[in-house]
């Protein structure tokens, strides 16, 4: 049930796993999930396109991919925005993660954030395909590797008293296989999509400086996500005491975007 139950907490898609004691957000699965949802992401982009046009795709695409995550990403940045911004004591920011209203800091970032991955999608869907599958890949692989590194590193890190959803999910101990198999998906996956999405299956293995360069991309993409999660987990860690729920949405829709950003130098 560890799939649903990720599914039943990352989507709005409705499993058993709604009906029943929410445990540790399926969290083993986090990256199967980032997968469904880039995948998703990257189809609704291309059908959309080829019927209306890119800023259709690219708006679309947006409110889609909003919608299947129940825009929980966006309000975990908005209220981290407020808590974390500004000169304000701890006890002060704490109190600002409880209350729903949301204030200019969060309203500012998540509004400059959206207009970010709307720009990110229209350069994507107004440059030329060098193939559908190396496409869908691509998203599904920062999807996951958006998800996949939140959870190794949040668990490096301490929880908030009061955070229900990150204390379920870190509670209990995070295992080294557990991260093994995780970090060996995450590479397979990014590996699979390099070379994909680089020229739809041919390897260049003669030319050594091409394909030398593809993995430097990668690696450099890899990098900046986990680094962008590592500086925001340190950010609430410093001002908060702790990450909590909010901060690993957060985390998961800044890295993403961040690798989205990165996978535009290659397309």
């Amino acid at each position: 049930m560890g799939f649903f139950d990720a599914l039943s907490f990352l989507t709005i898609i409705p499993t058993k796993a709604n009906k029943s004691e929410f445990k540790d957000g399926g969290r083993d699965y986090w990256w199967a999930v980032g997968i469904l949802i880039g995948s998703l992401d990257a189809v609704i982009m291309i059908t959309f396109n080829r019927l209306f046009g890119t800023f259709v795709a690219a708006g679309f695409t947006l409110l889609f991919d909003g919608i299947l995550t129940q825009f929980l990403h966006y309000d975990g940045l908005s209220d981290l925005s407020d808590a974390l911004l500004g000169s304000k004591s701890r006890s002060k920011r704490l109190e600002i993660l409880k209350d729903p209203n949301i204030g200019a800091f969060g309203f500012v970032l998540t509004l400059m954030l959206v207009l970010i991955r709307f720009s990110v999608y229209v350069r994507y869907v107004s440059s030329p395909f060098t193939g559908v599958l190396g496409f869908i890949l691509l998203f599904a692989t920062i999807s996951a590797l958006a998800r996949a590194l939140c959870f190794i590193v949040g668990h490096y890190f301490p929880v908030i008293e009061n955070s229900y959803l990150a204390k379920k999910v870190f509670e209990n101990k995070v295992s080294k296989f557990e991260l093994a198999v995780q970090f060996f998906i995450c590479i397979l996956m990014v590996l699979i999509s390099g070379v994909t999405y680089d020229k739809y299956f041919r390897i260049y293995f003669v030319d050594n400086f091409r394909f030398s360069f593809v993995i430097l991309f990668l690696v450099v993409t890899v990098v900046v996500m986990l680094m962008v999660t590592i500086c925001l987990f340190k950010l609430a860690t410093k001002r908060l005491g702790g990450i909590n729920g909010d901060t690993i949405g957060a985390a998961i829709l800044i890295s993403e975007t961040a690798g989205l950003l990165m996978g535009i130098t290659r397309w």
